[in-house]
């Protein structure tokens, strides 16, 4: 799987981790990451980068840590500490739980970089029409972070890598390729994600005054497809999100998630969230998600008809199962810190 290049062919330079080698080794560890390398391999950029060992790291990180946002419905707080220490201790060290983007890709990014992996991380635009490709994109703000990544130490071969974006996000890195070379499998054949570069349409440059053609603003779109339940033939091209290749940093992604958390509207405010990933037992090499939306736990395997697994009749029903099923500690008030808020349950 060939890589392509940032604008300009430019390299990423090394960077600092958030994480020591201890906590990087127990990541690791809580991924079920074989062999685990001992803190002064660690320590000592041993590591065997390739990308093939990210994407190893990805599905380790996936199929562990359950996307969610729960902290900003049954926490006293209504927050999500989205910080490395943060995201960390929450993710790793309690086991309490997950994240969104924000505290997902920022632990990952502290690991890869602890792990020598040259990467930083970006910000993208979310398409709330993503589920309808037949009508005009409507972007969010800067309220999703991905990360880019060179996995080769010498090599400036740049990947994306994101572990943020819940239902129907990136199972593996994509290289910075533009249309279908850039084409990865999803969760299985039945789902694959490519990447677009296109002009922003509702850009206000052009090449010329006479020209109605928006030029100088391309910008990447994160995209996917699946197959069809009842005909086995892949559906449209769905525009997930765009992005650009600026650099993005932890003020940022502070900054965004005080705004996704405090929202009085949008998906995050309406509703409870929650997917986990798990291995196929019949192909251990694929994946599928179990998710937690509305009242209802389903799983959704790419090309089949959404397997309801349980319906909720009340909150109470709702917390046992995010805690059963998903493994997350929530709070023993959980129930009454959700009442009068938009997506709680009779």
């Amino acid at each position: 799987m060939p890589g392509g290049h940032l604008q300009d062919k430019l390299w990423i330079k090394q960077a600092p981790s958030f994480y020591t080698p201890a906590q990087i080794r127990e990541y690791l560890s809580v991924i079920r990451f074989d062999p685990l390398p001992e803190e002064n391999e660690i320590e000592k950029k041993e590591f065997k980068r390739s990308v093939e060992s990210l994407e190893r790291i990805v599905r380790g990180h996936l199929t562990t840590f359950p996307w969610e946002n729960t902290g900003m419905h049954y926490s006293a707080s209504h927050t999500m500490d989205v910080s490395p220490q943060g995201a960390f201790e929450r993710l790793v060290k309690n086991g309490s739980g997950g994240s969104y983007c924000f505290g997902q890709n920022t632990l990952l990014l502290g690991i890869l970089r602890g792990l020598g992996f040259r990467a930083y991380s970006g910000a993208a635009r979310a398409n709330i029409n993503w589920q309808k490709p037949e009508e005009q994109d409507v972007h969010a703000s800067h309220t999703h972070m991905i990360i880019f990544v060179q996995p080769h130490d010498e090599s400036n071969l740049t990947y994306v890598v994101d572990n943020g974006w819940g239902g129907s996000g990136l199972a593996r890195p994509i290289p910075l390729l533009n249309g279908d070379e850039s084409t990865v499998m999803g969760l299985g054949p039945a789902e694959e994600h490519r990447l677009s570069k296109t002009a922003v349409p509702q850009s206000s440059l052009s090449s010329s005054l006479l020209s109605d053609v928006s030029k100088g603003q391309e910008l990447w779109t994160m995209q996917v497809r699946s197959k069809d339940q009842s005909d086995g033939a892949y559906g449209p091209w769905k525009r997930m999100y765009r992005f650009s290749e600026l650099e993005f940093f932890l003020t940022d992604y502070t900054d965004g998630s005080f705004v996704v958390a405090q929202s009085k509207k949008g998906i995050f405010a309406e509703q409870v969230l929650c997917v986990k990933h798990f291995v196929d037992e019949e192909h251990p090499e694929h994946l599928y998600r179990v998710v937690v939306a509305g009242n209802r736990v389903t799983k959704q395997v790419p090309g089949r008809e959404p397997e309801i697994l349980k319906t909720f009749a009340s909150e109470q029903d709702r917390v046992d199962a995010l805690r059963e099923i998903f493994g997350l500690k929530l709070e023993e008030g959980a129930v009454e810190n959700i009442k009068g808020r938009l997506p709680a349950l009779a």
